[in-house]
């Protein structure tokens, strides 16, 4: 009786560590500025998340326009080193200004990496947010993705690619707009895409029937089943 109790006991705390494990909520910190926050891009990766059966809690420090300069600095009243030193994220997704990574590489790879050491002495993960270049200006990716790499080399972060995703898109659909008519900024299909990526780099799965959460007038199926094949393809890189 007592070993039939013991295992039955066994059973319970392995079922109990089996559903931590499954449904465990998953905290994520995005650093940013409008790039990060335009269209609400990172509700999107939470309603992916919800649409796929994941738990995770979204936080934002943002501000229009700033640097991870700013945020280390506490410029605009931003907080971020407070957060990331006592908010325990399991997730840091740091995005410099667009044009930081080309014009001074340096400020971006001096405040990352402080930002990103914070976040891997609190126990989190780093990703770095790929930007996209300028409309006018796509040779200028090869400059901002220079900056990314090595970034990535000489800290434990990642790179989250939604530069490579978006410019796959343009090349296979290039009647899908994904700039906002300032030719910087994301549209809402490009925020889609942003979050598509960031969600697949985040739980490691594809996205599927997310349309079903998203479509409308703005997000007709057809352009989010195309973005959704533009994420599998650069994801199974």
């Amino acid at each position: 009786m007592k070993c039939i109790k013991a295992a039955q006991a066994l059973v319970l705390l392995l079922g109990l560590f089996l559903y931590a494990a499954i449904y465990a909520q998953t905290s994520i910190l995005f650093v940013g500025n409008s790039y990060t926050y335009y269209n609400e891009m990172p509700d999107m990766v939470n309603r992916l998340a919800e649409a796929n059966g994941q738990d995770c809690e979204i936080t934002t420090s943002v501000n229009g326009g700033v640097s991870l300069k700013d945020h280390w600095e506490q410029n605009s009243n931003l907080k971020s080193k407070r957060m990331i030193e006592e908010g325990a994220f399991d997730v840091v997704i740091l995005q410099d200004q667009s044009m930081t990574p080309i014009r001074q590489p340096n400020k971006t790879l001096t405040f990352g990496k402080k930002l990103a050491g914070l976040a891997e002495e609190a126990g989190g993960q780093v990703l770095v947010f790929q930007t996209w270049s300028r409309k006018n200006n796509p040779d200028s990716q090869v400059q901002l993705d220079d900056t990314f790499s090595k970034f990535v080399a000489t800290t434990r972060a990642k790179i989250a690619p939604v530069a490579d995703a978006w410019h796959l898109a343009m090349k296979e659909y290039p009647n899908l707009e994904l700039y906002a008519y300032d030719g910087s900024h994301p549209s809402e299909i490009g925020s889609y895409l942003t979050a598509l990526i960031m969600y697949r780099v985040l739980f490691e799965k594809q996205s599927s029937g997310a349309y079903k959460t998203f479509a409308s007038k703005r997000l007709p199926i057809s352009e989010i089943k195309k973005c959704e094949k533009i994420a599998d393809q650069v994801m199974n890189r």
